[in-house]
């Protein structure tokens, strides 16, 4: 049984470092080597993913805003774009340019230049 295993794993695992008999010695009770772990500083930006795309400069030319504060934008091309985070702010007098960027989980932030804080959003289809 465990000789199929251990074929199955060469196979599988053709041109790694690792062999079937390190596979054999983990089971025969072998010391599992320690990882060092470390934790990521803080101030790094999160690795972007290949497929995200880049980010869009986009010229806003209608800003409207509902009692709870939320705001909904209009793009120079039609596009709309509703705040989807619960943060009040100003917003510059339209129309002005903004990018809107990918943010993680298919989220994306609109970033005014010189504002303080992104605004998370989602396009309206």
């Amino acid at each position: 049984r465990d000789r199929t295993r251990l074929a199955c794993f060469d196979r599988v695992f053709a041109g790694s470092e690792l062999t079937a008999g390190d596979v054999a010695d983990a089971d025969a009770g072998g010391e599992p080597q320690p990882q060092v772990l470390t934790e990521p500083d803080r101030n790094d930006a999160p690795p972007s993913s290949p497929d995200a795309p880049a980010a869009a400069l986009v010229s806003i030319v209608e800003v409207q805003t509902n009692r709870a504060g939320r705001a909904t934008f209009v793009t120079a091309d039609g596009t709309v774009w509703v705040q989807t985070d619960s943060y009040r702010r100003r917003y510059p007098a339209v129309p002005f340019d903004a990018e809107i960027d990918a943010a993680s989980m298919g989220s994306f932030f609109l970033k005014v230049p010189g504002g303080a804080r992104a605004v998370r959003v989602a396009r309206r289809d």
